[in-house]
């Protein structure tokens, strides 16, 4: 019997499923990049987020497969440049939710391992064991298992997982574009300054640590 993966942001206002009947999902991996890193610390949040070594657990969905049923209202998102991916995220308690491309045509999202509201021992059941981390040439010290950059391995199970949703369609329906396909939630763009002052605080942390 398929099982579906609950979604719940840390208050519970802000909840949904990955739908089980498709499980399960897309590769897993743990990604060191700063601005995962940096996204963790502009939420107040990277104790819930970030790993010892600071990585950010992140599943594969695709989007039709992600429903919100409750407290779509309080998603909200950022930009780190006007070029960046789209990082989503919940206004009642600053949950992350998920990465996305700023267009509606392509059928990725990368959900945030603390947005599946599953126990830990329970979350290879749900959505697949770790497959690996990439850009570890940003983690908090030696982080086991860590590719620099992104592994063949990591880059060809992804390539597939998007191969396959575009031949199937599953970009939509997609909670975060409108049937018009724009974005639910215009993403605020951080100031280029906050950024760079972001990164010199995680720069900083890794030496002193």
């Amino acid at each position: 019997m398929p099982i579906d993966a609950p979604l719940s942001c840390e208050c519970g206002q802000v909840r949904g499923r990955i739908a089980g009947a498709r499980l399960p999902p897309g590769p897993r991996f743990t990604c060191y990049c700063l601005d995962c890193q940096c996204f963790a610390h502009w939420l107040e949040r990277p104790e819930k987020m970030l790993d010892p070594y600071g990585g950010t657990d992140v599943v594969l969905v695709y989007p039709a497969h992600i429903e919100i049923t409750h407290g779509r209202e309080r998603l909200a998102s950022l930009r780190f440049s006007p070029r960046g991916p789209v990082r989503w995220y919940t206004t009642c308690c600053r949950s992350a939710v998920a990465n996305t491309l700023p267009t509606p045509n392509v059928a990725f999202a990368g959900v945030q391992r603390t947005f599946v509201a599953v126990a830990d021992d329970d979350a290879a059941a749900y959505l697949g064991p770790p497959v690996g981390g990439v850009h570890g040439q940003y983690a908090q010290g030696d982080a086991p298992g860590a590719a620099p950059k992104m592994s063949w391995a990591a880059r060809l199970s992804s390539a597939r997982h998007l191969g396959l949703g575009f031949l199937r369609r599953r970009h939509r329906p997609s909670p975060f574009f409108d049937e018009a396909g724009a974005l639910v939630v215009a993403p605020e763009i951080m100031p280029r300054e906050e950024r760079a002052a972001l990164k010199d605080r995680i720069r900083t942390a890794a030496v002193d640590g």
